[in-house]
């Protein structure tokens, strides 16, 4: 199952990252996906891309380079007896977003009266600082899976999101955002890119199997107990269900507004079993830089790749 963290930082100096996310992606093995790149749609769009057929240009985590701003989306678990067919499907919320105009706590208010009509989700909108002023980045989340209201913050911090509901996670997400935290502490300088990032896929790595899991078990109801015990590691695994995480992705911005998207992709050739170490992580690491103009977004010119 999917998860997503932020580390923020408004005062962050210029030799340090103002902003460090970490993407990981859970999907069926077998699920046709494209890696990250700039999109055809839009040039400014960067990040995977859903190829499953019917549902061609979804996406679970992209950026605009343009607008300045970081879009996920995340499956929220629920009961088995609780899952229904909705009308629409989330993959597409984040190519919305991303091709707004709008800001993620605009964007949201959207969502709130159509909740309904889609699959239980949580959506990420990342405001981004740059040109750096006073505000700092804006994380925005919201999810239809409870009766919550949107949440926006301005404050530098630390966020973790999973497949749980916001204000009921899982044990991996309580333990993920506190070795993230750690981690990011330790290098938040930019001569540090190289250990950071090896520390945070080795973080992604982590098989550890946070279960039993009170909290995961409810959420999983009607679900066997070893898919659930595969679904609490960070390092998801589900050898029945062919399933777990395929695709780990870190972004780092500084203050001059330069962007490190470095992924890592399972291979197709190493579909595996939990056990399995000769395992195939082809890293792709992509720079380029945010817009400093405001006043041209809906232009979309093509970044700088």
């Amino acid at each position: 199952m999917c998860m997503l963290f932020i580390a923020t930082n408004n005062d962050a100096e210029d030799d340090e990252y103002s902003l460090v996310v970490l993407n990981i992606r859970d999907e069926q093995y077998n699920r046709e996906t494209r890696p990250s790149q700039q999109w055809n749609s839009n040039p400014a769009l960067f990040g995977g891309m859903d190829m499953h057929p019917g549902l061609e240009g979804g996406t679970w985590f992209a950026i605009n380079t343009v607008s300045n701003k970081i879009g996920s989306v995340l499956r929220v678990m629920r009961p088995a007896d609780r899952m229904v067919a909705r009308n629409y499907t989330r993959g597409f919320l984040v190519p919305r977003f991303l091709d707004s105009q709008l800001n993620g706590q605009q964007f949201i208010e959207t969502l709130v009266p159509n909740r309904k009509e889609y699959p239980e989700y949580i959506f990420v909108a990342i405001d981004i600082n740059f040109p750096v002023t006073k505000s700092g980045n804006v994380v925005s989340y919201y999810t239809n899976a409870a009766e919550l209201k949107p949440s926006v913050s301005v404050e530098s911090g630390v966020y973790a999101f999973g497949n749980n509901l916001p204000h009921k996670p899982w044990i991996k997400t309580q333990v993920g955002r506190d070795i993230f935290a750690s981690i990011v502490s330790r290098y938040e300088k930019t001569s540090k890119q190289h250990v950071l990032c090896e520390d945070l896929f080795e973080f992604c790595n982590d098989d550890t199997e946070y279960f039993p899991d009170e909290i995961l078990e409810a959420d999983g109801r009607g679900f066997q107990n070893e898919h659930l015990r595969g679904l609490s590691s960070i390092n998801c695994k589900v050898p029945t269900a062919s399933f777990g995480t395929r695709t780990q992705t870190i972004v780092l911005v500084d203050t001059k507004g330069n962007v490190n998207w470095i992924e890592r992709n399972l291979s197709i050739d190493n579909i595996y079993v939990r056990g399995d170490t000769a395992v195939d992580w082809p890293v792709v690491k992509h720079q380029f830089q945010l817009n400093s103009d405001r006043t041209h977004q809906s232009a979309y010119p093509r970044p700088r790749f």
